[in-house]
């Protein structure tokens, strides 16, 4: 579907790069032709139509490493302002693409997060997780109950890293709100509650892990390391009640 749009794109010294403010002229492209940068796409998706807005683009959703030159330098954000005019020949919003649109978009969402967290940006992966997670959200069906719970799983990897431990919980919880038997969710989330010092629900989550794959060195490993820290948590505590009544 091709979306018609005033836009004007400024670089981080303010300088306007690129502008269309003639509303009898308005600027189209087609979503998913690769006709704009990433951020552009993504923003427009997100919009209804007569709605303005402002956008700081990530620079990954913009020029990247290469920047554009005499205008953008590397690795910069962008600022997008976008009015959203019309949808040619379809009035639909994010939520009404296809099922086809919507699994190609949340997927190559999900490849991008994955080059995100490979390269260490950490916050921004799981933004980019938590955006394709949106698309499918309210979807239902095998294929897409698969793709949530990947997602959900990367979100939870994610927010463990970041030590943001309560999002971690929530995630791997929705993912196994969707398939309570999923070995993994239940091990990032025993990974989450170690975080919060929370050692017998950990231990009561990695022993359901593996009555679901009893043959899982990770799981294994990681209930050794829950037992080892509740045991140095029980000495900490004998030995500072033990100075206390000397």
């Amino acid at each position: 579907m091709n979306s018609l749009v005033l836009y004007s794109i400024t670089a981080e010294d303010g300088t306007v790069v690129a502008k269309n403010d003639d509303k009898q002229r308005p600027f189209k492209f087609r979503l998913g032709s690769d006709q704009v940068i990433k951020g552009f796409e993504l923003a427009v998706l997100g919009m209804q139509v007569g709605e303005k807005s402002k956008f700081l683009i990530d620079s990954s959703y913009a020029y990247d490493e290469a920047g554009l030159e005499g205008f953008i330098k590397p690795n910069t954000p962008i600022t997008l302002e976008v009015t959203l005019l019309d949808v040619e020949g379809s009035t639909k919003t994010r939520w009404e693409l296809d099922e086809n649109e919507r699994i190609s978009l949340t997927l190559s969402m999900k490849n991008d997060g994955n080059d995100l967290f490979k390269s260490g940006s950490l916050q921004e992966a799981r933004n980019t997780y938590r955006e394709a997670f949106k698309l499918i959200e309210y979807d239902s069906g095998e294929k897409f109950s698969e793709l949530k719970i990947s997602l959900l799983l990367n979100i939870a990897l994610v927010s463990n890293k970041l030590k943001e431990y309560l999002e971690g919980i929530s995630a791997a919880t929705q993912a196994l709100d969707i398939n309570e038997m999923n070995a993994k969710a239940l091990y990032r989330r025993a990974s989450s509650r170690q975080g919060l010092v929370q050692y017998e629900e950990a231990i009561a989550d990695l022993n359901e892990a593996l009555g679901f794959e009893p043959d899982n060195q990770d799981i294994k490993n990681e209930l050794v390391k829950v037992k080892e820290a509740i045991a140095k948590q029980k000495a900490k505590e004998k030995e500072f009640y033990g100075q206390m009544f000397k």
